[in-house]
């Protein structure tokens, strides 16, 4: 990787900004058909939701060298919220406090499962709930959601979410892994 790329936050902000402009304004064509194109590429199974796919994409091609040819992201190939978090898990990348550019990761407590995969592009606000939990507002690009940001809506969007680390969601600070775990095999499909 050339010297003058480094993991960045801000590219990956700005990589997916690009996604959600297009399909919210323009209507792109078809996100599903993209999101088939990116999954197969990954090697992961075409059916089911893209929000993951979305953020590996947009990952992989901010941290692109092209003088090398290869990509510094180091998230290896994640088709799903559940990756992210044990990737995140086993180098201990998973946070509650939140930043910019990091990947929420939606927790679902009836699961038991990570369900929603999107980066945070600001954050809005921070506080409680009457039940004396935490949360905090963000504003994120999802890819796979819904107007009001319900899964499996069929469209990359802004989305303002309320989260909560005491009920298990996480923010996975994948720019302090360093370069090289992921790479190329990371995504080359995106």
């Amino acid at each position: 990787m050339s010297k003058d790329l480094v993991l960045s936050p801000r590219l990956l902000v700005a990589a997916v900004s690009a996604f959600a402009g297009i399909v919210e304004v323009e209507r792109w064509a078809q996100p599903a058909i993209w999101a088939q194109m990116v999954k197969r590429q990954l090697g992961v199974p075409l059916e089911g939701r893209w929000d993951a796919a979305l953020v590996q994409h947009c990952g992989y091609w901010s941290h692109y060298d092209h003088e090398e040819d290869r990509s510094g992201w180091p998230v290896p190939q994640a088709a799903t919220a559940e990756d992210f978090a044990k990737w995140g898990k086993r180098l201990g990348l998973l946070r509650t406090d939140v930043a910019p550019g990091d990947i929420l990761l939606q927790f679902n407590p009836r699961q038991k499962a990570f369900v929603r995969a999107g980066v945070v592009v600001r954050v809005l606000a921070y506080g409680w709930w009457t039940s004396n939990r935490p949360y905090v507002d963000v504003e994120s690009i999802e890819g796979d959601a819904g107007p009001r940001g319900e899964l499996a809506g069929g469209e990359a969007l802004r989305v303002s979410r309320r989260l909560s680390p005491r009920t298990g969601d996480r923010f996975l600070r994948w720019c302090e892994a360093g370069t090289g775990e992921g790479g190329d095999a990371a995504g080359a499909a995106a």
